[in-house]
């Protein structure tokens, strides 16, 4: 995997969990910057079963011509970090069985600002701060370089 990208879903009504007209602006602009970024490049887009992260994930795979799959262990549980951390286990799984150049995570708060340092402390021997990541924005990690960004 030459990059993983974590996005968190869009803006969202709380009543039925679906996006709203912002949410689904938000996804887009991010998609398009990321689709210039990931030109020749095999993607996967792995995503949370709750509405809003599909449909942001359904957004993202439109606009990348790649379709999501639902992924269980992407809805995390628990808010607090040792919590979030024993749930990451299965996410670092997952991302292990994939081949894809580019791995897209469309996800949660939660995962959002935790995983890009679980998972370069996990897998890349680094050590990245929590971010804090908007809705609608990306944490873009490149695993050679070993940095990350936030588009946009």
């Amino acid at each position: 995997m030459l990059k993983l990208i974590i996005f968190r879903h869009g803006e969202y009504e709380f009543t039925g969990g679906s996006l709203i007209e912002d949410g689904i602006s938000q996804v887009e602009t991010t998609s398009k910057l990321l689709r210039e970024l990931l030109a020749n490049n095999s993607v996967t887009v792995l995503c949370s079963k709750k509405p809003r992260a599909r449909e942001s994930a359904d957004i993202v795979g439109r606009i990348l011509g790649v379709e999501p799959s639902d992924h269980e262990c992407l809805y995390p549980i628990g808010t607090r970090q040792h919590e979030v951390c024993e749930e990451a286990v299965a996410v670092l799984q997952l991302l292990d069985q994939q081949d894809a150049d580019i791995v897209i995570l469309v996800t949660h708060k939660e995962y959002a600002e935790f995983l890009p340092g679980f998972f370069a402390r996990e897998r890349l021997e680094f050590d990245f701060p929590n971010i804090k990541c908007r809705k609608g924005q990306a944490v873009i990690i490149d695993c050679n370089e070993k940095n990350l960004r936030l588009a946009p």
